[in-house]
């Protein structure tokens, strides 16, 4: 697998989120820096607002980059309509856990549309 340098904006605290660099480097991804909002209850995750979320996700990148990807990390997060919005502020692709985990899985099963709108992975 290629290698990706990647900035990772997360949900998460400190432990978790090496565990995910972990997984990740596991996987043949270099994660430039991973930083987290050290949300620990899942009703913390309603508290962040898409604009939150945007704001974060540049501050994510601009402290790594050389990047070449951001990556937002929470299944709780509402991240699709957010995704566009970040790649034209970062210049680079961003891949969203839940909305590109749900992409992937409709392409195993032959989905092969495109969603113009929400970024580079959905249009193509």
């Amino acid at each position: 697998m290629a290698s990706c340098i990647s900035s990772s904006a997360t949900a998460y605290n400190d432990e978790i989120n090496e565990r995910l660099r972990a997984f990740l480097i596991e996987h043949g991804l270099t994660p430039a820096v991973i930083t987290g909002l050290g949300i620990e209850a899942m009703t913390d995750v309603d508290k962040v607002t898409q604009q939150d979320l945007i704001d974060f996700g540049v501050r994510v990148h601009a402290s790594a980059p050389k990047a070449d990807a951001l990556f937002v990390s929470c299944g709780g997060f509402r991240t699709l309509e957010i995704i566009a919005p970040l790649e034209e502020r970062t210049g680079v692709p961003v891949i969203s856990s839940m909305p590109h985990g749900l992409w992937a899985g409709a392409r195993l099963v032959g989905v092969e549309d495109v969603a113009p709108g929400y970024g580079r992975l959905f249009s193509s």
